[in-house]
């Protein structure tokens, strides 16, 4: 697991580390989970080809920074042992006493889909694109993620960036589940189009919330607080009476889609993950299954 340091210094540096790509469509062993998806080419103007690129960067420095995860995907709860659950179950807990739910999450280094939106939001809002940029909502169900660009105008081309799922990737709206994401997502949050502020977040003043003390806080309401086997049974009991994990590994469509334009002889592939992230997340697919999930 990556310092908190190291994670402060990815931020500060508006870099994303991604050695070792994979496309994680073409990988069979995640095919049993994912199903099979046909390669699709996707021309796109070279205005949302730049938005299809920082969306993804976002992404994975929103990733790199909550290294913990979701609670409420398996992938994540049972790679971390319950960890994540108790992480980001916190973070929402104490969001107001914290400064708000992205710093929150980021003290934590986990969140669930608000958490993820808002630290992308932040960075989002932060970053180099002159862009409009969004937090908002889905129409369908109970879910939260950014956007660039205006949802709300129909001759935009506007793009996802849903860092939360366990296989995420940038994609336009109309290329997501429309049973997630739907297609007139309620804006949140709005940033408009225009040079960006600087960087919003206190990240000097940002220091990791020991896990003693997010243990110390299930333990008071009688939660096992230790990650493993009894922690696991909790989270599934749970799950059986609330029903709040979810299933969706990813929110995009067909994200075997590969994004190009006419300027550029470089691609934006939806499916492209690192190896490590890819191979922690399996080990926790498997072991969510032996759970049920």
């Amino acid at each position: 697991m990556p310092t908190f340091s190291s994670l402060v210094h990815c931020l500060r540096s508006n870099t994303a580390e991604t050695p070792d790509a994979v496309n994680f469509t073409t990988v069979k062993k995640a095919q049993k989970y994912l199903g099979e998806f046909q390669g699709q080419e996707v021309r796109v103007s070279a205005q949302t080809f730049e938005d299809l690129k920082v969306a993804q960067k976002v992404i994975w420095q929103t990733k790199q920074l909550l290294p913990f995860g979701a609670g409420n995907l398996p992938s994540d709860v049972f790679a971390s042992r319950g960890e994540s659950y108790l992480r980001a179950n916190y973070g929402l807990a104490k969001a107001s006493q914290n400064g708000g739910l992205a710093e929150s999450s980021l003290r934590v280094q986990a969140g669930n889909c608000s958490g993820h939106a808002e630290v992308s939001y932040k960075l989002l809002a932060a970053s180099e694109t002159e862009r409009p940029v969004a937090r908002v909502s889905s129409s369908m169900v109970d879910h939260a993620f950014c956007m660039i660009g205006d949802p709300r105008d129909p001759t935009q081309e506007a793009v996802v960036v849903d860092a939360w799922p366990t296989f995420p990737g940038a994609f336009r709206l109309q290329d997501g589940k429309q049973t997630i994401m739907g297609e007139a997502p309620t804006v949140v949050s709005w940033t408009k189009a225009g040079p960006k502020p600087s960087l919003t977040l206190d990240i000097e003043g940002l220091k990791p919330i020991p896990f003693e003390e997010i243990q110390d806080f299930f333990k008071s309401l009688d939660v096992p607080s230790e990650p493993g086997k009894k922690l696991e049974r909790f989270i599934v009991e749970q799950n059986s009476r609330s029903k709040f994990m979810s299933s969706h590994l990813s929110t995009m469509e067909n994200p075997a889609t590969t994004y190009v334009t006419d300027w550029t002889a470089d691609t934006v592939q939806a499916d492209e993950i690192t190896g490590a992230y890819f191979n922690e997340k399996y080990a926790g697919l498997k072991a969510g299954k032996k759970h049920g999930f």
